[in-house]
């Protein structure tokens, strides 16, 4: 004797299958949660490289700046600029 009757079983196979249901429904869920994060993922890198490309403009902009108030700064103490600096270098050797 098995001890367990054919509509027990069916019972227990019923219990188990809704139970796969609802964890392949949460399973569903989540993919498609993820797959919305992937998204905006994509969305963040895209504004993250023009923030990137923005902030990189604004470096080289007050590089030159300072630059050339450097220049005009060493040209109003009545040096040449960058060639003030060259010919020191040449002297040295």
């Amino acid at each position: 004797m098995s001890g367990t009757t054919p509509s027990s079983s069916t019972t227990t196979k019923e219990r188990h299958y809704a139970h796969l249901n609802a964890r392949l429904a949460q399973l569903s869920h989540h993919a498609a949660a993820l797959q919305n994060e992937f998204f905006v993922a994509g969305e963040q890198a895209r504004y993250l490289r023009q923030l990137g490309a923005s902030q990189g403009a604004l470096f080289m902009g007050a590089l030159h700046q300072v630059d050339s108030q450097a220049v005009e700064e060493a040209e109003a103490r009545g040096g040449h600029g960058h060639a003030q600096g060259q010919g020191q270098g040449q002297g040295q050797q």
